[in-house]
């Protein structure tokens, strides 16, 4: 009798067995077959491809480092490429990892110092590096530029007024400390769209005939000549002297303070500003007593991964890889304690990308700008409303000459690309949570 229990119960046990898996496969059946199911399971695998970068027109860009939350791409990316003002990223890390050795915050300012030593009536000068300090007619064409919106400066007039109405005696002489640059100079009638570059470098002459790393003019004798034909003091003589030499006793009558480093930085970015990058990388090699950019770069473990010519990028002498290019990106990201976008151009906002992915894109693109003959370059982050951030490096160098418009269009693909993967990216998270 038990075994007959025994084995009622065994059959009964197998023929719910066999239902459920019936019904299992019957269920398994129905959600493959679903329309509504295999519309979404079509449209992911159509997501997963189109995220393929055979589909984007890539091939024109010299290198790219892509970094997403989803995945690294790359290209190209220990190639040494010229980077275009993209330059200006190494010359701000040097400067930000020299300020802070010297204990100098990115707070503080530059300051120029006037002083008044009645024995010998001299105007002495002490400071220098202050790279809006500029004539008014500059100021006045800046002011007609909108992407030059916000842009602060000091003009040299309002300094040349300020001393007048000091009701100084004749000055006899004006005694200088160090060679050091005091104001922007030297700009050509083709320089007035604010390219901002001193007057020697220019298309005709070169920018890989100056010295490595330094300005090219006496930046002092240009100044003191300006400040004295402006205070009519004649054919003056105008004295440089070492730190032991201006440490005499004297007055103080007036203090001129730039924006801060933060801020010089910033303007310097966002506007890709040559002038002040040249400036500061020349501020750079004094502070850290560095004869040129090289062994300044060195010091410093500047990794450009290639050839560093200036501070601007001006050249195309500059060599850089994408992949050192990022590294750079992350480092001024850390150290500056300041988000990207108060320091990078923001697109359809301002700076060099106020007119760049400005309907679309409108503040989807932070980045530093790049472009010279031959060479078109973006580097910094892209993010759609809500979404996290991709980091991205795109440097174009091509052999042939073709318009710089052409080479910003081989760019702009990139950005491309990342727009639709980060659409993507939201279409098959959402689809993974619920199918996958």
């Amino acid at each position: 009798m038990l075994k007959l229990v025994g084995a009622l119960i065994s059959f009964v046990i197998i023929i719910a067995f066999f239902i459920l898996i019936n019904y299992s496969n019957e269920n398994t059946y129905f959600v493959k077959n679903n329309t509504n199911t295999k519309k979404m399971f079509t449209q992911y695998l159509d997501y997963k491809n189109s995220m393929n970068l055979k589909n984007f027109p890539l091939e024109n860009i010299s290198c790219f480092t892509i970094h997403s939350p989803r995945e690294t791409i790359k290209k190209n990316e220990e190639n040494l490429i010229t980077p275009a003002s993209v330059q200006k990223l190494f010359t701000v890390e040097a400067l930000e990892k020299i300020l802070s050795e010297k204990n100098i915050s990115v707070n503080d300012t530059i300051k120029t110092k006037f002083y008044f030593e009645p024995q010998s009536n001299s105007l002495y000068i002490e400071g220098g590096y202050d790279p809006f300090i500029m004539n008014q007619p500059y100021i006045d064409i800046l002011n007609t530029n909108e992407r030059l919106v916000g842009f602060k400066h000091t003009s040299f007039e309002s300094i040349v007024n300020q001393l007048q109405q000091k009701s100084l005696p004749q000055i006899s002489q004006i005694v200088v400390l160090g060679n050091n640059n005091y104001m922007r100079q030297g700009w050509t009638k083709a320089e007035t769209s604010f390219v901002g570059v001193p007057k020697a470098i220019s298309i005709n002459q070169g920018i890989d005939e100056l010295p490595r790393g330094k300005l090219s003019e006496n930046p002092t004798v240009t100044f003191t000549n300006e400040l004295a034909n402006a205070l009519n003091l004649g054919n003056i003589g105008v004295t440089e002297v070492n730190p032991e030499q201006f440490a005499i006793e004297k007055k103080l009558i007036l203090e001129i303070q730039s924006i801060s480093y933060k801020e010089i930085i910033s303007q310097m970015l966002i506007q890709s500003d040559n002038y002040s990058a040249e400036m500061m990388l020349d501020l750079s090699l004094n502070l850290a007593q560095e004869p040129n950019i090289d062994s300044l770069f060195k010091k410093y473990s500047i990794n450009s991964g290639g050839v560093a010519v200036d501070g601007s990028g001006l050249s195309p002498g500059n060599k850089a890889t994408c992949d050192n290019v990022f590294d750079s990106l992350n480092v001024l990201e850390d150290n500056l304690d300041s988000a990207p976008k108060n320091y990078l151009s923001i697109s359809g906002v301002n700076g060099t990308l106020m007119n760049r992915y400005a309907k679309e894109l409108k503040g989807s693109v932070i980045a530093k700008t790049g472009s010279i003959k031959n060479v078109s370059s973006l580097a910094g982050y892209f993010t759609l409303s809500g979404d996290s951030s991709t980091t991205f490096v795109a440097l174009i160098n091509r052999e042939n000459p073709e318009p710089n418009e052409l080479a910003k269009k081989q760019v702009d693909s990139l950005i491309q690309y990342l727009r639709e993967q980060q659409i993507n990216e939201k279409q098959i998270t959402k689809l993974e949570e619920t199918y996958v």
